[in-house]
C-alpha cells in the first residue's frame, strides 16, 4: 500500500494562507489592545474624579483638581497631599474648567456647577476614541456619553 503525502506546492500555499490569517489578526489585535488601553485611562480618570468629590464630601476638605495636560497629568491636592495620573501618549484631557485655576469641590462634596471632562485619542489628526463625561453637583454622580 503506498501513502501519499502533500507536495512542495501545496504545503507552500498552506503556509501562505496560514501567514496571511495570523498576519490579519496581529493587525486587529493590535486596534483592539489600543481601545482597551483608552477605555482604562478613561475609568481611571473618571474614578478619580468621583472619588475626590466623595472625599471631600466625607471628610469635609476641600479638593482642587488641575488639568496639566501641558505636562501630561491630571492632578489633585487634597488637604496638602498631591496625587497626579499620568496622561497616556497621543491621549488629549479636554475639561469646562481653566487650567490655571483648576475645579474646587467644596468640603460638603459639592460643586459649584456642573463639569465635562472630554478624553480623546487622536491618531495621526484625527480622533479615534472620545469619551465625554458629565459630573454632576454631589457625590460624584457621572454621566458617561
Amino acid at each position: 500500500m503506498r501513502q501519499r503525502a502533500f507536495s512542495l506546492l501545496e504545503t507552500v500555499i498552506t503556509l501562505a494562507i496560514a501567514g496571511m490569517l495570523l498576519g490579519i489578526g496581529e493587525m486587529s489585535f493590535q486596534g483592539f489592545e489600543d481601545k482597551i488601553n483608552f477605555d482604562c485611562f478613561c475609568r481611571q480618570a473618571a474614578g478619580l474624579f468621583q472619588e475626590k468629590i466623595r472625599s471631600a464630601a466625607i471628610t469635609g476638605k476641600r479638593v482642587v483638581v488641575y488639568n496639566q495636560s501641558s505636562q501630561g497629568k491630571l492632578e489633585v491636592i487634597q488637604d496638602g497631599q498631591h496625587e497626579c495620573l499620568k496622561i497616556p501618549d497621543g491621549v488629549s484631557v479636554y475639561t469646562s474648567f481653566s487650567d490655571k485655576t483648576g475645579f474646587n469641590i467644596t468640603g460638603d462634596g459639592t460643586t459649584s456647577q456642573p463639569f465635562t471632562l472630554k478624553i480623546v485619542k487622536n491618531d495621526q489628526g484625527k480622533e479615534e476614541y472620545v469619551k465625554k463625561y458629565t459630573f454632576l453637583l454631589s457625590w460624584g454622580k457621572i454621566n458617561e456619553k
